[in-house]
């Protein structure tokens, strides 16, 4: 947590463009950022745990109202 905003800039193709971190994407300040700031493009980098579920249904299911693609670097494990 923290008082800094989330970073935004626009990609050279036009895209509307933030940036995440891991539990970023539990937290509803980001859902609601993503969806407020209408971005289209997600940086989003995390080192995602095995919890015997699929995390990409999960991180579709966070992202469900918001406009934002999701582009993962994840170091998995």
């Amino acid at each position: 947590p923290g008082d800094t905003p989330y970073p935004m800039w626009t990609t050279r193709s036009g895209l509307l463009t933030t940036l995440g971190i891991c539990m970023d994407l539990n937290d509803p300040r980001f859902t609601d950022h993503l969806r407020e700031s209408g971005a289209r493009l997600c940086a989003f980098h995390t080192n995602w745990l095995d919890q015997g579920f699929h995390v990409w249904n999960y991180w579709a299911y966070r992202l469900h109202e918001t406009r934002a693609c999701l582009v993962a670097a994840n170091t998995y494990g």
